[in-house]
Order: structure tokens, then sequence, then C-alpha cells
């Protein structure tokens, strides 16, 4: 019970573990959140759950892309870049929705928020696999070392040849993804966008 209501924020945490390591932030996380379970809501009573769920991480991939080019090339500080992109994405999703709750959902929302693996709640299982993965970028491969290298020294990483703009905006791109999958997450648990 406690790792399925930890797994949302849980998921996010481990996205801006990679920030954090590469000397960075997100302050817009939870709208990106909100603002991708919300259009996999709305894009599901459409097209279907599936479509919406791959909308939603679309959008939280994209907010994370943008907030990755605000900081890495055009230099903004990341608490002013992200700030102002929570600023917006707040604006567009009240003007989107109108500041209304989207439901009713299609009954198999609520289908997944409540389905059970052996035992384990599929938010559960979602937040262990994040987290395994994320461990894994990080300590196994090349671009993991190139997060530690960054967050240790910008310019001493570029020297060595590190493309340290591209790993900030992959990172960014990360952290809004892991933030789009805890705000689907929270669209199956809740049953409402």
């Amino acid at each position: 019970n406690v790792l399925q209501q930890a797994a949302m924020v849980g998921i996010i945490a481990g996205g801006m573990q990679l920030m954090i390591i590469s000397g960075g932030f997100d302050l817009s996380v939870g709208i990106v959140a909100a603002a991708a379970g919300c259009a996999a809501a709305y894009v599901s009573l459409q097209h279907g759950i599936a479509i919406g769920i791959l909308v939603g991480l679309v959008a939280g991939l994209l907010a994370g892309f943008v907030n990755g080019i605000l900081v890495a090339k055009i230099g903004i500080n990341p608490f002013v870049a992200t700030f102002g992109t929570q600023a917006v994405v707040t604006g567009l999703l009240y003007a989107a929705t109108g500041a209304t709750p989207i439901a009713p959902l299609p009954s198999g929302w609520t289908d997944l928020g409540l389905k059970n693996i052996a035992g384990i709640s599929f938010a559960s299982l979602t937040f262990v696999v994040v987290i395994l993965i994320l461990l894994f970028v990080l300590r196994c491969t090349l671009f993991g070392q190139h997060i530690y290298a960054v967050g240790s020294n910008k310019e001493g990483s570029r020297r060595a040849g590190i493309h340290v703009d591209r790993v900030l905006i992959a990172v960014y791109a990360i952290g809004g993804l892991c933030a789009a999958i805890a705000g689907i997450l929270l669209v199956s648990s809740a049953g409402i966008g």
C-alpha cells in the first residue's frame, strides 16, 4: 500500500534525480504531470486509451525537451526556465480544460489503475520498473557517466568531448517523460483528468 501511494511521487523523483545529478532541477514537473494526464484523458475520450496514453507521454516528453532547450541552448537558469514553463503550461491547461475536470473517462482507465499483477498494483510495478531503468542508465551506460560528469563540471566535460547540451536536453526530456508517466498513473487511479 505504501509503495502504491509513493509510486507517482517516486517516478517524478526518479526523473528529477537525473536533473539534480546533472546540476539542474525542474519546478514544472507537477504541472507537466497534470497536463500529460489531462491530455491523455481528453484524447482517450475520442480515440481510445492507448492513443491517449501515447499523447500524454509525448506531451510530457515535449515539455521536458523545451525545458532542456531553454536551459542548455538558450542558457536560462533552470529555476527561471522551469518556473516559466510551469506558468505557461498552467495557463494552457486552464484554457484547454476551462478549469473543469475531464470526466467521465472510459472504464479502461480505472481497470488500469486498479489492476494487480501477482498481488502488486500496476502503479507500484511501474514505479519499480522506472527506477530500475533509471538506475541502469546511471550506473551502466556511457550516458549515465556523462550525466555525472556534466553535473560535476560542465566546462571540464565540454573540454573532454562530452556534448553537454545534448546531455542536458536528454535529462530534462527524461524528467518530463517521468512526470507524464506519473500523471497518467494518477488519472488511472483517480478515474478523472
